[in-house]
């Protein structure tokens, strides 16, 4: 009886957004806003966009000063390790993220390897 006393006081949108499946949140498009590298503020964030479809298939969009580069491939998130794992299919390579922050509008990652850390921070596009 106290538990439903508790869970009809939560609002509305606590509710829905822990109800919501973290692969879900992953859905849409990110635009990278911030970016560390070795723990030190990147001063400049080269503009990146990652899209994922509920299908299971990732795009990624990094505009380099030539042009836009762009890459397909697939993507596989598992909350309870909070590893993100990114295939990109042109050029075969896999990339292990690890998830630091999925909340509503707003994607933190780090990746290290091969003697480098880099730290991303996301906001989703509308």
């Amino acid at each position: 009886m106290v538990l439903a006393f508790v869970v009809a006081c939560l609002p509305a949108s606590l509710l829905l957004s822990s109800c919501q499946n973290s692969s879900t949140r992953l859905l849409g498009e990110w635009e990278l806003e911030q970016s560390w590298i070795f723990e030190v503020p990147d001063d400049y964030v080269t503009p990146t966009l990652w899209r994922f479809e509920k299908d299971g298939s990732f795009y990624q969009q990094i505009e380099r000063p030539w042009g836009p580069v762009e890459e397909r491939g697939s993507w596989n998130y598992d909350p309870d390790s909070a590893e993100l794992l990114l295939h990109y299919q042109e050029s075969g390579n896999r990339v292990l993220w690890m998830v630091t922050a999925l909340e509503p509008g707003r994607l933190s990652v780090e990746y290290t390897g091969l003697g480098f850390f880099v730290q991303w921070t996301f906001v989703k596009k509308p």
